[in-house]
């Protein structure tokens, strides 16, 4: 994956020119926001890309407006690398987009929340339920239980055993885990959940 300088599309405001490092991950394309003005689109569809640098724990965002990139920002570091920015979604429900974050060495789980400016901070992370067992890793979140009026969920793949499963979140509050269908064959990855077609699912 090629990551543009400053002086083309998408470049990172890191202070430094340019930055090919595969340190740089993309997670999740995650969030539509609509601008409507008597109910018309002004602008159309916004788009941010979250990206997540495992060297140094920068992290920044690129803003899209129909597919179509505008800007890149920093956001605020997080240094401990070990936690990993792996999915988004709104937890508190005040419409603006949450980062949930993973530490993969004790199994710690954190939800940044986030602000008007589709930004959040990264050193005052709220715990929620943990999961000591590492082998099991957050690939997504979404509203599993067939509705919007409800909290978001969060959807795990065990890299070991192939296994799947939902929680089942009230918020940032746990309320109960459901086992999926696997999918034994491990060279099978979840790639992201997102609402590509802005229909709400």
């Amino acid at each position: 994956m090629q990551i543009h300088s400053q002086s083309e599309r998408g470049g990172f405001p890191d202070g430094t020119a340019t930055d090919h490092s595969r340190s740089w991950h993309c997670r999740w394309l995650a969030f539509l926001l609509f601008v409507f003005l008597s109910s018309t689109p002004v602008f159309g569809v916004y788009n941010y890309i979250f990206w997540r640098n495992y060297n140094d724990g920068s992290n920044a965002r690129w803003w899209l407006i129909n597919g179509s990139f505008i800007q890149s920002s920093a956001m605020e570091q997080q240094g401990d690398t070990t936690v990993k920015l792996v999915a988004t979604g709104d937890f508190n429900k005040d419409t603006f987009l949450d980062g949930l974050w993973r530490d993969t060495t004790t199994g710690e789980n954190f939800v940044s929340f986030g602000n008007s400016y589709n930004t959040w901070s990264t050193t005052g992370l709220t715990p929620i339920q943990s999961l000591t067992d590492t082998n099991w890793e957050i690939v997504g979140t979404g509203y599993f239980d067939g509705s919007m009026d409800t909290s978001i969920d969060i959807l795990w793949r065990n890299k070991v055993t192939g296994d799947n499963a939902v929680w089942f979140m009230d918020g940032t509050r746990f309320v109960s885990a459901v086992l999926i269908q696997e999918v034994p064959d491990l060279n099978w990855k979840m790639g992201a959940t997102g609402d590509f077609n802005s229909d709400g699912f």
